[in-house]
């Protein structure tokens, strides 16, 4: 516990822990712990002192009780604490607001103590009847998280002794994939130049940086020459959306673009959004997002052979498991992938394997699948079955 505060002395019994300013005393040898308020409140410390010296009055007058009684809360007042306490202090705190007005209503009127499982299945059950799954699992992440900052918050005695359920009921319920909600769209290189061709000066210069440098819109907005390190060539800044640093390394585009920008800002955003949607609309490709070519930045370094872990630490993102999710591989690529392998590992065996092995055009069968007949589909089944996999380290590629 920090006993400075602004290189100021705190006075005894005043103690910083976590962010949050304390009162911790010791009346008749029991431990007292009451939390103030966090650091970043105004005039936090005086209130503090003042407290303290009414604890002190009160133990003199044998006044303070220490046994604080068991209270029972409603949903809507850990909302309102999770809000004061929480949500309003991220800079993502928009995103709380609907996510806790929901709970607030469907929760309503009951106690906390008496959520269990069961209600949160039937909270996502009633609320995918409105929304998409994924949208329901962040409301249920924010649930959860609910419950485990008011266990949180009762031990360091941010707030009072409320009874809280016997164990979280968030995590016992299953969140649905959100593989099948992704958004999956990448630009290919035709439809880039067809876009580049028919944008404007400026609309160019910001979609070229946002595929070499795979930066989020509001990112991109707050470039500017004071995000260039000249020492380690590199982009650095905070990620507007996560709040963590990034770090993006600036090649011979970028380089280009940074030394023909006129002001201190890299983009020029005026009419950003007019000169987008106009310019997509022209084109035909009114699926296209701005937000795609982040991911259409990622996928090319994907397919020229940049690792998975490089591609992460790129997108800024916290891990593996969330790059594989935002780059999911399409059909293409998974064509592309299964013709590699047919021309690299191919074993024509002998005499008595090539006589009984009838090949059946690749390409022939992608085209007109029903060129196939059903004798050969047959025996393509059976040899498939019958091919001697444990000669497989035969194969030579070739």
């Amino acid at each position: 516990m920090a006993r400075k505060f602004k290189n100021k002395t705190l006075p005894r019994g005043i103690r910083i822990d976590r962010g949050y300013v304390f009162i911790r005393i010791f009346p008749n040898g029991q431990p007292f712990l009451k939390c103030v308020g966090p650091v970043s409140q105004p005039g936090v410390i005086d209130d503090a002192i003042v407290k303290l010296n009414q604890y002190r009055e009160q133990i003199r007058l044998g006044k303070l009780n220490l046994n604080e009684r068991v209270q029972r809360i409603t949903m809507e007042q850990a909302v309102d604490l999770y809000w004061q306490w929480h949500g309003s202090q991220k800079k993502s705190a928009k995103s709380y607001v609907l996510s806790l007005r929901y709970l607030k209503e469907f929760f309503k009127g009951r106690y906390v103590d008496t959520i269990t499982y069961v209600d949160v299945q039937r909270y996502r059950h009633e609320r995918e009847k409105h929304v998409q799954p994924n949208s329901v699992n962040k409301e249920h992440t924010v649930l959860t998280h609910l419950f485990n900052k008011l266990k949180e918050w009762r031990r360091l005695k941010v707030i009072g002794n409320i009874q809280l359920p016997t164990e979280n009921p968030g995590p016992l319920v299953r969140k649905a994939s959100e593989k099948a909600f992704g958004r999956t769209r990448v630009l290919s290189l035709e439809e880039f130049d067809r876009f580049m061709r028919s944008a404007t000066m400026s609309l160019r210069r910001i979609c070229l940086g946002a595929i070499h440098t795979t930066l989020r819109l509001k990112d991109l907005r707050q470039l500017t020459k004071a995000n260039v390190n000249q020492a380690t060539n590199q982009l650095e800044g905070i990620q507007a959306k996560t709040g963590k640093p990034y770090a993006v390394p600036i090649n011979r585009v970028m380089c280009q673009l940074i030394e023909t920008t006129k002001g201190d800002h890299i983009f020029e955003f005026t009419n950003f959004r007019k000169q987008f949607d106009e310019t997509r609309a022209e084109v035909g490709l009114k699926d296209f997002q701005f937000r795609d070519l982040r991911r259409t930045g990622a996928r090319m370094m994907l397919k020229k052979g940049v690792d998975l872990a490089t591609v992460s630490a790129y997108l800024g993102h916290s891990s593996l498991q969330m790059t594989e999710v935002y780059v999911t591989p399409s059909r293409d690529d998974k064509r592309v992938g299964g013709e590699i392998l047919g021309t690299t590992y191919r074993w024509d065996g002998d005499q008595e394997w090539r006589k009984n092995w009838r090949k059946v055009s690749l390409n022939k069968t992608l085209e007109d699948p029903k060129s196939v007949t059903k004798n050969e589909s047959t025996v393509k089944s059976n040899s498939a079955l019958d091919a001697p996999v444990a000669q497989l380290d035969r194969a030579t590629p070739s």
